[in-house]
């Protein structure tokens, strides 16, 4: 049986530090930041890579 590969992306608050510990746990990575994405404030991208 083949196996793909999935990337899920998520964006949470940068100052969501709760939330931020809860997707490290689930193995997500911080790969970037964007500002604007809420209002006054700046998002942290994250990545889950599954094999």
């Amino acid at each position: 049986k083949e196996r793909g590969v999935g990337v899920f992306t998520l964006e949470v608050d940068s100052e969501n530090t709760s939330a931020i510990g809860l997707y490290e746990g689930f193995g997500f990575v911080a790969v970037g930041r964007r500002k604007g994405f809420y209002e006054n404030e700046q998002s942290l991208i994250m990545k889950l890579k599954c094999l």
